[in-house]
């Protein structure tokens, strides 16, 4: 989103900013100057892979996770076990499935119980009050709403 501000007020870049904007303009402005603007901002919204399931997003080309507004620092495999949740919405996947996705080759070396506690340090990181990351007796975890 490419704002227009009347003034150069750094009160009102700031809050633009704040409600979303990627880019601004102050007036009187050129039409080329802001139709380049939002190109550049269309450009690089097109090239984000973005994820969200409830309050967590994440921008898969960036390899970033935020809760809300908040980023939240993860390891390469919460990561990408956070990944594997989002990319397989809804669906229950299994502690086995989850080595083999997770830890590939070398999943017939990891104890069962290691996921468990990836699952649970991973929900602790995310705040996740709500389950987005629920367990589902007896079969596996499911990532959603």
């Amino acid at each position: 989103m490419v704002i227009g501000i009347i003034e150069d007020d750094k009160k009102d870049m700031l809050k633009a900013f704040d409600i979303g904007a990627d880019d601004y303009v102050v007036k009187p402005f050129s039409i080329k100057v802001l139709l380049k603007r939002i190109e550049v901002v269309l450009k690089r919204k097109s090239n984000e892979n973005t994820f969200m399931c409830g309050q967590v997003t994440l921008y898969s080309d960036r390899k970033q996770v935020f809760v809300g507004k908040t980023e939240i620092s993860l390891t390469l495999k919460e990561y990408q076990l956070l990944e594997y949740f989002i990319m397989n919405q809804n669906q229950v996947l299994t502690k086995e499935m989850i080595m083999e996705n997770i830890w590939e080759i070398d999943s017939e070396f990891i104890d069962p119980n290691t996921i468990s506690v990836m699952i649970s340090r991973l929900k602790k990181k995310l705040n996740d009050s709500s389950n987005v990351i629920s367990n589902v007796f007896g079969m596996g975890y499911r990532m959603g709403d």
